[in-house]
């Protein structure tokens, strides 16, 4: 079924067959996302894995995730900090009952979610952090998944009516703020006692900015600093 979302003419896969003609058939056509303009903000014009456009720089750039960052043994590795954030999570929802206060479960699982993806990736802890980082990644998740006109008529009227709820400025702000955050994730690592002050003290970030280091992947993986705060961007 063809719709139109705006100017922008979208499929809609509803039955098994076209499902298989896109994710099968024509897998290549369709497998790279769209460019929206808060994910391209966000990704440093999608330099990131999750939002770059299918290539052969990105499939060697997802070989070297899946075998060198997230392979099998190095997620399991990770469990302790799940089971930790998850007791944390209960013990904090039982003080609640017990005061009989109200919960946002919304809230209280995204903050879960924010809190285990930190550590794993940044080896940073959200509990022990006074700089606002965990509102920072709210705001940002907030702002990726507001509707932006642009998206849907990319054309004067969708920029006017962007510009006209400041919805640019909201996220230039965020993105100033993730930038400067991850800016300090790239710089911390690359200082002599920086690799000492994480946890766990070898989180998915700090391996893959060991392999730069080290100049441990093929001359065209290399990235230069957008790259990496893109990837560090993508982690958190």
């Amino acid at each position: 079924m063809l719709l139109r979302l705006g100017f922008v003419p979208t499929v809609v896969v509803s039955s098994r067959e076209a499902a298989e003609e896109v994710l099968k058939t024509n897998d290549l056509e369709t497998c790279s996302r769209p460019k929206l303009v808060g994910t391209n903000k966000i990704s440093y014009g999608c330099k990131d894995i999750s939002s770059a456009q299918h290539s052969e720089s990105w499939r060697e750039n997802r070989k070297v995730a899946m075998m060198e960052l997230l392979n099998h043994e190095k997620v399991r590795s990770l469990s302790y900090v799940r089971e930790e954030e998850i007791e944390f999570m209960v013990k904090k929802e039982s003080e609640s009952a017990l005061q009989q206060s109200p919960v946002d479960l919304s809230k209280t699982f995204f903050s879960l979610t924010a809190r285990i993806i930190c550590r794993a990736a940044l080896g940073q802890n959200l509990r022990e952090r006074e700089d606002g980082i965990d509102e920072l990644v709210t705001q940002a998740a907030s702002t990726l998944a507001s509707f932006r006109f642009v998206d849907s008529f990319p054309c004067r009227l969708g920029r006017f009516v962007d510009w006209l709820f400041q919805r640019n400025k909201t996220l230039n702000k965020v993105f100033e703020k993730l930038d400067a955050f991850c800016q300090r994730v790239v710089d911390d690592h690359f200082k002599p006692d920086g690799k000492k002050t994480t946890d766990p003290p070898a989180g998915i970030v700090a391996r893959l900015l060991n392999m730069i280091e080290k100049n441990g992947v093929p001359e065209s993986s290399k990235r230069n600093m957008d790259h990496m705060k893109a990837v560090v961007m993508v982690k958190a």
